[in-house]
């Protein structure tokens, strides 16, 4: 459907290359003369500035509507600070936010640690399956990253941080303690409680993270 603005620049355009009259060219694109000779509003005088204004906004999420107005002087609009602030507020344009990164918890550090012998970094982490009625079950994997052994697989409905505390304890007891522990960043993994039991024990912990999204050899709990 085309609007009448855009009727009327169409009966402009036809006068304007074909020196036809006013009352031929409205015949043409279907529109009353009065229409045409009615002055245009403030909503459609300031259409190609919205339009611009949302440009810009996009192109420059942190801008304010000051930077803004500006910007838009520069490209020729004849336009104030107050009425950028004022259609920025009518069409939901607003300053991005920053998200605030959330901090890791637990003893990390930026430092790789290879396996160097059984028993010396274990990988641990969550896998997901889902039984034949359709329930998602949750599965608690542990490896010796040096012998590539799975350990232990614990399988729940719903795993807390008590429950991965007490698999620990248990193959700790089997296997003896490791050096390290790496794992994701993970709530139930990265718990106050689960830190301090670790730290306790002296058992330090690596987080994904905590190298800077390097590639860790926690993916072998993946697989």
């Amino acid at each position: 459907m085309v609007s009448p603005s855009d009727r009327r620049r169409a009966c402009e355009e036809l006068q304007r290359s074909f020196c036809t009259s006013e009352r031929r060219a409205c015949r043409v694109v279907g529109l009353w003369r009065s229409t045409n000779r009615r002055k245009r509003t403030r909503a459609e005088a300031d259409r190609e500035l919205v339009q611009a204004l949302h440009q810009e906004s996009e192109r420059y999420p942190r801008w304010g509507y000051r930077k803004l107005c500006w910007l838009l002087k520069a490209k020729g609009y004849r336009v104030g600070k107050e009425r950028i602030r004022l259609l920025r507020k009518q069409h939901g344009l607003k300053v991005s936010v920053k998200q605030k990164r959330r901090k890791i918890r637990g003893k990390s550090t930026s430092t790789v640690t290879a396996a160097e012998h059984p028993n010396h970094v274990w990988s641990y982490d969550f896998k997901s399956d889902q039984l034949a009625d359709g329930r998602r079950l949750r599965l608690l994997t542990v490896v010796d990253e040096y012998t590539r052994k799975c350990i232990c697989i614990y399988a729940a409905r719903h795993i807390t941080s008590g429950d991965v505390r007490r698999q620990l304890e248990w193959l700790f007891r089997i296997h003896g303690t490791p050096e390290c522990l790496r794992s994701d960043n993970g709530p139930e993994l990265v718990a106050r409680d689960l830190q301090r039991w670790l730290a306790e024990r002296n058992v330090a912990t690596r987080t994904k993270l905590a190298a800077s999204r390097k590639r860790w050899a926690y993916f072998l709990v993946q697989k």
